[in-house]
């Protein structure tokens, strides 16, 4: 599912596979702004590093958080993230 550039949104949160991440894994991420060089700046929520999004099809798709999420001692097997289903 790729997100059109017009559908992304300024505090909202998306999943992506960053190069940085070991092994291809999929990071959450912030959206903070968009870049004075073209795409977005973004904090890693695994890092908290600020990254540059160059382009949309970075971005794997909306998530929210899990609204049974407690922590992960208190509820083993309950996913924090939930991916943004389009209606």
């Amino acid at each position: 599912m790729t997100i059109r550039k017009k559908d992304v949104k300024i505090g909202g949160y998306y999943a992506i596979k960053h190069t940085s991440s070991p092994y291809g894994k999929l990071s959450v991420i912030r959206i903070e702004g968009e870049s004075a060089y073209g795409g977005w700046n973004a904090m890693n929520l695994r890092t908290q590093q600020i990254i540059r999004i160059k382009s949309n099809t970075k971005l794997r798709g909306e998530v929210k958080l899990n609204p049974e999420f407690v922590s992960a001692e208190a509820t083993p097997g309950v996913a924090k993230w939930l991916r943004v289903v389009a209606a």
